[in-house]
């Protein structure tokens, strides 16, 4: 019987451990991923504007940062500055729906720490 409660509690022991190690694993970023931007600066350039955050998201060995969209005039680009900017100043999050590849990204917009959205918004 000592002998079988042994085996049990070892059994028990090693099985906490794996599920620890399994658990402590990161997270795994999808190829499209929600980043709650906690934005600190909105700022406009003549080929984008950009919300840089206080906070960061980790895709593959990139740390973003920035949330970028082009300049080009439009609705989007304004909707993004209004956006931003209206999270910045009520301290809410904007919410920009982004890509681990770097390939849709505008121009100035840089590959280890920038991401343009493909949506975004403000959330808590």
């Amino acid at each position: 019987m000592k002998n079988v409660l042994a085996k049990l509690s070892m059994t028990m022991v090693l099985s906490g451990l794996i599920f620890a190690g399994v658990s402590a694993l990161p997270a795994t970023v999808h190829a499209d991923d929600y980043f709650y931007c906690k934005v600190d600066q909105v700022m406009e350039y003549s080929g984008r504007i950009h919300a840089h955050c206080s906070n960061s998201i980790t895709m593959g060995d990139d740390t973003i940062r920035f949330v970028a969209i082009a300049n080009n005039n439009d609705g989007k680009s304004d909707r993004f500055t209004s956006q931003a900017t209206a999270a910045f100043l009520a301290g809410k999050r904007l919410m920009a729906h982004i890509k681990t590849s770097s390939s849709s990204n505008c121009s100035g917009c840089a590959v280890s720490n920038c991401r343009t959205p493909s949506r975004f918004g403000i959330s808590n």
